[in-house]
């Protein structure tokens, strides 16, 4: 944890070292630090959140053209925000000033000041001459990590006992290449401490490598992207990727509004999708289509005459000879579809999602599997919708897992006054709902088992205090 700590010291200096000549000083830490729910289940994705805010801060986004994808990118929006700029600006007309954003509901104080670093207002009259000159942009950065303290792991020496493979250097790649604000092209790659490099299962170099390149405005097609990417759409129950950062708000925190789809981008090796997605739009439809093959770290094991897989391991560590056999042994394939109808604020959202595996997937019979998925194919659908009438923003996702479960969430958040907020959320996940990428709101790691009722009020007086409690009533049946 120590290293982890330096690391990100060390990263923010080397970024603050550029922002510092700007007029207004970003602090990356502070916001990012204040907007997570758990700091184990995002160790991975922190330096990925700081290069985009980074990156972001270099470029801003302009509030007469940005889309709900791109303020997505501002971590510390919710939902709630986001849609209530989109109305406001519908409504209101074009912004000419960033300042403007002190008439949005729900945008108080400490939201403006995060968000001005990030954002700009062009005038329609003045071209970007500095766009059409230059034209592209990008940067190499790399890293190197070494605990001082030796771990059992790399001290013992008989073959025949669990040990790592490799030196205990851990080193991290990053390139990133931007073209005409159309063309994005990103590279990582990374070794973690204890396994190979440059030799048995990573032979060619490190242990992870990841790319994509995303398109963006061509034609009809909104974004295309080829090779890694992340996909998020609804509330979660039947795909969302890439994590969620929480939005330091109790009454926020509990409505999802899904980006679409986007470049993987960061150094977690788990939990992404690997092939192509692109989505089109015509009038007020939107049509994403994607499809996906994806080696896993898994166990496969005899059950009878037949391999099956009994468990699946996100952790992305290649280090021992059990871990090293496990690598990339589980073949998943999937391809769905997800179509939107958008109205001033209303959306309304279908998603159709296949997954397939290679091998018969069968998890150990423990008490806490029994109702888990088995089987060579998963096929899952749903719908959603959200609604934004004046101050109130409601929401709501039902999916359904073929020939077994569903999962359910509704709610609404309300802006009652200035200085007063409140949210309620119903969620109820069938303990027989299968998923394999679902991130729905809830209190167990894994979307199912779950029904709760989850109330949120914040109050703030003045702009220096705030008041916020939040209650959450839930059972696992």
């Amino acid at each position: 944890m120590f290293s982890r700590v330096i690391v990100g010291l060390f990263l923010l200096i080397f970024l603050s070292l550029e922002s510092r000549c700007q007029e207004r000083e970003v602090d990356l830490n502070s916001i990012i630090s204040d907007n997570i729910v758990d700091e184990e289940d995002t160790d991975e994705d922190l330096t990925e959140r700081i290069e985009q805010l980074e990156a972001l801060r270099r470029r801003r986004l302009d509030l007469n053209k940005a889309d709900r994808a791109d303020l997505d990118q501002l971590y510390f929006l919710s939902s709630f925000q986001i849609e209530q700029f989109l109305y406001h600006r519908e409504k209101v007309g074009a912004f000419t000033s960033v300042y403007e954003l002190q008439g949005i509901s729900g945008f108080d104080l400490g939201t403006i000041q995060a968000v001005l670093p990030f954002v700009k207002v062009t005038e329609a009259l003045t071209p970007e001459f500095a766009m059409m000159v230059k034209e592209g942009t990008g940067y190499v950065m790399g890293s190197y990590f070494r605990q001082l303290e030796e771990k059992r792991g790399f001290k013992i020496e008989e073959p025949s006992r669990s040990r790592y493979l490799g030196t205990a250097d851990k080193f991290r790649l990053r390139l990133r290449q931007e073209y005409r604000k159309r063309y994005y092209l990103t590279f990582n790659a990374a070794k973690d401490a204890g396994e190979p490099f440059f030799k048995l299962a990573q032979r060619y170099g490190f242990d992870y490598n990841s790319g994509s390149l995303l398109i963006r405005d061509n034609g009809i097609f909104k974004r295309i992207i080829v090779g890694d990417y992340h996909i998020q759409f609804g509330q979660g129950l039947a795909i969302w990727t890439g994590g969620q950062f929480g939005r330091g708000n109790p009454v926020l925190q509990v409505a999802n509004i899904g980006a679409g789809i986007r470049q993987h981008s960061g150094m977690r090796e788990s939990g992404f999708l690997r092939g192509m997605a692109f989505t089109a739009e015509k009038g007020r439809f939107k049509f994403t289509p994607y499809v996906a093959f994806n080696e896993l770290t898994g166990t496969l094991r005899f059950k009878g005459d037949t391999l099956v897989v009994s468990s699946i391991n996100g952790s992305g560590l290649h280090r021992t000879p059990s871990e090293q056999r496990n690598r990339k042994t589980v073949k998943q394939w999937l391809y769905g579809l997800n179509s939107e109808y958008e109205m001033k604020s209303l959306r309304l959202g279908l998603n159709y999602l296949s997954t397939h595996f290679k091998d018969y997937f069968s998890p150990a019979e423990r008490d806490y599997n029994a109702y888990r998925f088995r089987g060579t194919q998963l096929q899952q659908t749903g719908a959603y919708a959200h609604f934004t009438w004046r101050n109130v923003f409601t929401f709501g996702e039902s999916a359904h897992s073929f020939n077994s479960g569903w999962a359910h969430a509704y709610g609404a958040i309300a802006s009652l006054s200035p200085k007063l907020s409140t949210s309620i959320a119903y969620r109820n996940y069938q303990r027989d709902y299968h998923q394999f990428y679902a991130q729905g709101y809830g209190r167990l790691s894994s979307l199912g088992n779950e029904e709760g009722i989850y109330l949120g009020l914040l109050y703030r007086p003045s702009r220096n205090w705030e008041w916020a409690t939040s209650f959450d009533v839930h059972r696992f049946p």
